[in-house]
């Protein structure tokens, strides 16, 4: 997450505080203006940090919690998950094939496989 945040240039805010701007009457007019226009930008950044981090953290929450259900394609809730991990992945978190324990390719195929031969089983 770090690595995206710095990425979109808005890791800073993570580290940093909102820049104050003076109100004591020796700062300059120019001052104050310099910084409200950093105090206005480090609250963009802090908003689309903090949004950045929400939505990785929802694309996680899908991934861990995706069950598995019955009378639909293993193979169908199987790419869907290999979705929702795509998804995980573009928002700039890797997830660890140890994770998974197995590729999900692999494991697609073997499922694939798997489902064609119980349905040729039925057919017989």
């Amino acid at each position: 997450m770090e690595l995206f945040l710095k990425q979109l240039k808005v890791y800073y805010v993570v580290t940093e505080s909102c820049p104050e701007i003076p109100v004591s009457p020796p700062a300059s007019l120019e001052e104050v203006c310099l910084a409200k226009s950093g105090a206005q930008m480090w609250m963009n950044d802090d908003y689309i940090c903090r949004h950045s981090i929400l939505n990785s953290l929802c694309h996680v929450s899908n991934y861990i919690q995706f069950q598995m259900i019955d009378g639909v394609s293993v193979v169908e809730q199987v790419e869907q998950l290999h979705r929702i991990a795509d998804s995980v992945t573009a928002s700039g978190i890797h997830i660890d094939e140890n994770f998974h324990y197995i590729p999900l390719d692999r494991l697609i195929y073997w499922l694939k496989d798997e489902e064609d031969s119980r349905s040729t089983q039925q057919q017989q």
